[in-house]
Order: C-alpha cells, then sequence, then structure tokens
C-alpha cells in the first residue's frame, strides 16, 4: 500500500494538474516511507563538509527518482544533472542543516534543463563566491517547485528560461547578485518566500528572450537596502504582474523597490496591492520609464522617503491608477505620491 500511495504521489504531478501541487509537495515524504527514495549515503556521501561528495551524489540522481539528503554539508566540485520526474529533498532548514555547498569552478551548480516534473526542497544550496548560477532551469522546463530552499552565493541565484510553470515557496534567497532571472517565462508563483542582501537585482521580470506572462509574488518580504544601487524588482519584459501583501525594505543608497527601467520593452497590467515600502530616506520607492506600461497601486504605505521626493517617480507611463495608499517622509509630514514627469497621464485618487 506505501509503494501505491508513493508512486501517486509522482504520477499524479504528470497527468492531473488540479492535484500538482499537492504531489509535488508530498513525493519525497511518500516515496520515503515506501522505500523508494535513496540516500545519498548509501552512494558513499560523506556529507562532512570537506570530502568531494560529487560523484555519490550524482550517482545516486542517476540511480533513483527521489532523492533524500541526510542532515549535513556535501561539498561538490561540478555541475549536478538532474533528470525528468527528479525529487531532491533534504530536512527541513530551520531544524536541521542540510547544505550542498558548490566549490567548483566558475559556472553552474545545479542543472535542470530541458525537464519534466523536477521538485527541490528543504535544501540549503552555497555558491561559496564560485558558482556563476545556483539553479539553472533553461529551455523547456515544465513544472518546477522549489519549497522551503536557502540559495546563497552565486551571480545568479535562480535562472529560468523558456519555462511553462514554476513555483516558489517558503524559499530564502540572499547575498546573490541577481536572486532570480526570469527570461520568457509563462506562469510564476513567488509565494511565502523572502530576499535580501541584494548586491543587484532581486527579482528581473522577463528579458530579451521574451516576457514573463503571468507572475504572481506574494505573501513575500524583499529587503534591497545597503548595497549601492541594488533594486528589488526590476520588470524588463511583463504582463499581468500581481505583487500583492508584500514587505519592501530600501534606503538611500539602493536603487527602487520596484522599477519599469528604461528600455523596458513590455510592462502591461502590474498591479501592487497591500504592500509595504520602508524606505530609510531613498528618495523614490517605484521607478516608471516606460511610454505604455499600466500600473496600479492599491492599498500599499510608502513610508520614510527623503524630501523632496515621491512614492512614485513617473518619467513616462501610459496608465496610472493609484488608489487607498499613504506616503509619508521620514519627518512624518505627507509625501506626494507621485513626481509625475509625463505630460500625458490619467490618475485617479490616490
Amino acid at each position: 500500500m506505501k509503494t501505491i500511495t508513493a508512486l501517486l504521489a509522482l504520477s499524479v504531478a504528470v497527468f492531473s494538474p488540479t492535484m500538482r501541487g499537492w504531489a509535488l509537495d508530498n513525493a519525497g515524504s511518500a516515496a520515503t516511507s515506501a522505500g523508494l527514495a535513496v540516500s545519498v549515503r548509501d552512494y558513499g556521501a560523506t556529507g562532512n563538509g570537506t570530502t568531494d561528495d560529487t560523484a555519490a551524489i550524482q550517482a545516486a540522481i542517476d540511480t533513483s527518482r527521489v532523492v533524500y539528503f541526510p542532515p549535513g554539508v556535501y561539498r561538490f566540485t561540478s555541475t549536478l544533472r538532474l533528470r525528468d520526474n527528479t525529487v531532491l529533498y533534504g530536512d527541513a532548514p530551520e531544524s536541521k542543516i542540510t547544505a550542498l555547498a558548490y566549490w567548483g569552478p566558475r559556472g553552474t551548480a545545479v542543472s535542470v534543463t530541458d525537464l519534466s516534473q523536477v521538485t527541490i526542497r528543504d535544501l540549503r544550496i552555497e555558491g561559496i563566491g564560485r558558482a556563476s548560477i545556483g539553479i539553472d532551469a533553461t529551455n523547456l522546463v515544465w513544472f518546477l517547485h522549489l519549497r522551503g530552499l536557502i540559495v546563497t552565493g552565486f551571480d545568479t541565484a535562480l535562472k529560468l528560461r523558456r519555462n511553462q510553470q514554476v513555483r516558489i515557496t517558503q524559499c530564502t534567497f540572499f547575498a546573490n547578485t541577481k536572486s532570480i532571472e526570469a527570461d520568457w517565462v509563462n506562469t510564476i508563483q513567488f509565494n511565502e518566500s523572502s530576499i535580501f542582501d541584494i548586491y543587484g537585482v532581486g527579482i528581473i521580470v522577463g528579458g530579451a528572450a521574451g516576457p514573463v506572462h503571468v507572475m504572481s509574488i506574494r505573501d513575500s518580504s524583499i529587503e534591497n537596502s545597503g548595497h549601492l544601487g541594488a533594486v528589488g524588482i526590476s520588470i524588463v519584459s511583463g504582463r499581468a504582474i500581481a505583487i500583492d501583501n508584500v514587505y519592501f525594505e530600501i534606503d538611500s543608497s539602493s536603487g527602487p523597490a520596484i522599477q519599469v527601467p528604461p528600455g523596458a520593452s513590455m510592462a502591461k497590467s502590474i498591479g501592487i496591492y497591500n504592500s509595504y515600502v520602508g524606505a530609510d530616506l531613498a528618495s523614490y520607492a517605484i521607478f516608471i520609464d516606460r511610454h505604455d506600461a499600466t500600473l496600479t497601486v492599491s492599498n500599499s504605505s510608502f513610508l520614510g522617503l527623503r524630501r523632496p521626493g515621491a512614492a512614485i517617480r513617473n518619467i513616462t507611463v501610459g496608465s496610472l491608477t493609484l488608489s487607498g495608499n499613504e506616503s509619508t517622509f521620514q519627518d512624518g509630514g505627507v509625501a506626494p505620491v507621485v513626481d509625475n514627469r509625463a505630460n500625458t497621464v490619467a490618475l485617479t485618487p490616490f
């Protein structure tokens, strides 16, 4: 019976979209209880932080669809290459640390290219300042699920390119130049997660390959304070981007919490709802420079701005709708909503 349950947890994700989330969340534990998962320790991995465990980890991945990492620090020195329908998982990182520490040459730590149905959960993936990319998910990756990850020390922690559906839940990205780079992705869900200690950009939405068509960022925090010019979210090419109940923190040295930069190819139906920006003397929280951008900001707070700034710096935008927000300077005075540099903008009351 346990075997049947585990097989269902792995196969339902492929055949039933309504049950896919449940299957991805439970595939590892169900397979473990049924004895279908393998431990990297069974293949000779030590997890002692000094021995090179690359060959043992890759052997486990090549042998089994469900691979378990007991608590430990697993040092590896070349790219780990996953397969279709693979689950990699450890113990919940907040209780027991299970880390994959990349000590190889510059390149990619974990490759998820040209694959379908991949789950990585409850692991800490460390770049040690060596790897360019933490997780590389490119070329038509279908249904990538990341849950309970801590990803740190990379130029790009997560690279998404030509993907279908990506779900990121309860993950933490910190001390990366770019946390998430999403280039031509159909659907992304970023929920209950955090990004901080950003050296470049927290999330890049869209790129040269194409736009992000639908993205939700909910119940999360993005803090780009403390690093010169760091940006929280940069929308280069995207439509239907919903930012809901997100806490931002910026300061006078950082860039904006959210920007539509010069040269952006698309910024359609961008919504910011029920969110908070702690500005700490930043001049602007949101920067827009796209003539046909459409932006709605509702029930959000922009507090602690530097005089004579504003919550939104609008260089050029197609449509800007505002309602139910508050904006203040650090001294408590009411700050303007928009520094409106555009000549033709339709505004509803703040």
